[in-house]
């Protein structure tokens, strides 16, 4: 205990600015970590889909090849939105400062930040930064 306690007085205790901005980083890293995952669970989703859909092709010529193309649109359509998300995340957590946290961590509410552009979460970011 008396360690712990001289500890305390040499190590600095972060402030309430710098904890918040490593809880939003921490915050966009593990959506950034979530996004990605869901991704590669939907590939391989579609990969063995597509191996089911291969073995009905064999069986039924007409349903099979317009089956595999509407779910590799499917496909196509759900990277797309996620790669926006992981995007705008990266860009968030890119012009992450301890002045904009609170910001950041706004918009990361409820997706909030999905409702903007990168040059509008640009602007936004520096009307913080400069206030």
């Amino acid at each position: 205990m008396k360690h712990a306690r001289k500890l305390s007085k040499t190590v600095p205790l972060p402030t309430m600015e710098y904890s918040l901005l490593e809880s939003v980083y921490a915050i966009i890293d593990s959506r950034i970590q979530f996004l990605e995952y869901q991704n590669d669970k939907l590939f391989r989703s579609y990969l063995k889909k597509g191996e089911e859909d291969a073995d009905v092709l064999h069986l039924n010529l007409n349903s099979g090849p317009r089956s595999l193309l509407n779910n590799f649109e499917d496909l196509l359509g759900q990277i797309a939105k996620s790669s926006r998300s992981v995007k705008l995340l990266l860009f968030l957590r890119t012009h992450l400062l301890t002045e904009n946290a609170r910001l950041v961590l706004d918009l990361l509410t409820s997706d909030k930040y999905l409702n903007y552009s990168e040059d509008t979460l640009n602007q936004m970011l520096a009307l913080e930064e400069a206030a």
